[in-house]
């Protein structure tokens, strides 16, 4: 059941949909339990916590001293404050894909922020009763938990197994994605040529994890491979003309974007015209025109039959190296250590969990727990987590400290932690992420 206010539990499964919204309530009630905070209120806290991009829903959950402090603050990140009688501000949020507007559940006054009681219409999800009992004969478990797998469109004892106790050959074959054999033969023509690569990508967690997979599994082949982060303020989202600009320069002949370009038309035509080749490997959805790149890898294509479409950015890519290892009889296993980038991203671009997406986040955290890349290792260690690590950990904590990189510096620190197999130097670049993510919260 889902409704207008969602507990901590449920909330990032919710859909933005009509009545049924997240809101900065409960981001903050996420947002509470993950950081251990008064569960009543954020006085207690001081501290900012970031919950980016949760089914749509921009939301921020700060700390404020004063009420001036509040308002200045959120009037000047465009989230919209009533004037409320007796100097109280309520906060109104914003779909960011419909533009509807929505309250928050959220009341600020002077040093705190506090929350006032929704009314709930809580709308209950059907389950068909009839495969709930034949789901229930087979499983041999009780029918509340066969309700709610039916709920979730799990209705045979393998579509069960397949939920509880994925195993690798779940993962589809990447050849079914549109152009993926487009995208290996022209690799495989740029190594046996010579040709310089450029692996592009994006500034936040899902790019910079994206390129480090790429980057990391090419390099690890190819040594003529460099890659590239555009500058959040001066170069902005996606491909930019300074991007391909700098591919022409440093004799890049083929660039594999990742996390962007679906709708890049312009700029792919513009690398088009200087001889440059794009890999276009992207989750987002595309416009009325696909860009003309050499191959382009996104399973939201209307023409593309690849069975599953949620996808993170670092899930396309590793598709490709998927690919790339199918081709070249590499073994499945030698490509498994690259799963703790991609649950990184899965957490962190809050992408759902379910079908392939599950397959890859269940062994990609049993990677992260048992041989993380000495990246990732140094980055838990610095973060202070002990024991075994689970999605939330890398939500409220991995995630941000590798987004501070491309926030308050560039993300090219995040991709050079990520790709760093020298754990001494991992932990450096580590700690200056940390100084990135402390000056973030300060901002």
């Amino acid at each position: 059941s889902t409704g207008e206010t969602l507990s901590p539990f449920n909330a990032l499964n919710a859909d933005v949909n009509g009545d049924n919204v997240i809101n900065i309530l409960d981001a903050m009630r996420i947002a509470q339990a993950a950081a251990s905070l008064c569960p009543t209120c954020l006085q207690c806290g001081a501290q900012r916590v970031w919950v980016s991009h949760i089914r749509g829903i921009q939301c921020e959950v700060v700390y404020y001293n004063t009420l001036a402090d509040a308002v200045k603050d959120l009037m000047l990140n465009g989230i919209p404050v009533h004037n409320l009688p007796n100097g109280w501000y309520a906060i109104t949020a914003t779909d960011i894909k419909t533009g509807k507007q929505f309250s928050t559940g959220c009341i600020v006054q002077h040093d705190q922020v506090k929350h006032f009681a929704m009314e709930k219409r809580w709308v209950i999800k059907d389950a068909d009763e009839d495969k709930v009992n034949s789901l229930q004969q087979d499983l041999k478990v009780h029918p509340v938990v066969c309700k709610l797998l039916v709920q979730r469109g799990i209705y045979t004892y393998e579509a069960a197994r397949k939920f509880f106790r994925p195993v690798l050959t779940d993962l589809y074959d990447p050849f079914l994605m549109k152009d993926m054999q487009k995208a290996i033969d022209r690799i495989n023509t740029a190594i046996a040529n010579n040709e310089r690569i450029l692996i592009y990508g994006d500034y936040d967690v899902d790019g910079t994890t994206s390129v480090a997979l790429a980057y990391s599994f090419f390099y690890s082949i190819y040594k003529n491979i460099d890659y590239y982060i555009p500058d959040r303020y001066l170069e902005g989202y996606g491909i930019s003309t300074k991007g391909i600009d700098h591919a022409k320069q440093t004799e890049c002949s083929l660039v594999i974007a990742l996390d962007c370009g679906i709708k890049a038309v312009d700029k792919i035509a513009y690398a088009n015209t200087l001889g440059v080749d794009f890999i276009i490997c992207d989750h987002h959805i595309p416009g009325d025109e696909v860009p003309a790149a050499f191959a382009v890898l996104d399973p939201h294509q209307k023409d593309c039959n690849y069975p599953y479409k949620e996808l993170s950015g670092c899930g396309i890519g590793f598709k490709l190296i998927q690919a790339y290892a199918q081709h070249h009889q590499i073994a499945v296993e030698n490509i498994i250590p690259y799963l703790d980038l991609v649950v990184v991203s899965i957490a962190s671009d809050i992408v759902p969990i379910t079908d392939e997406n599950r397959v890859l986040a269940f062994f990609g955290i049993e990677q992260l727990n048992k041989n993380p890349r000495p990246g990732l290792k140094a980055l838990i260690d610095i973060s202070g987590y002990e024991g075994q690590l689970n999605i939330s950990n890398i939500v409220f904590g991995l995630g941000p400290r590798i987004n501070a990189a491309g926030r308050i510096k560039h993300g090219n620190e995040a991709v050079a932690l990520l790709t760093e197999y020298d754990l001494d130097q991992a932990e450096q670049f580590a700690s200056e992420i940390e100084q990135h993510n402390s000056d973030r919260k300060e901002l």
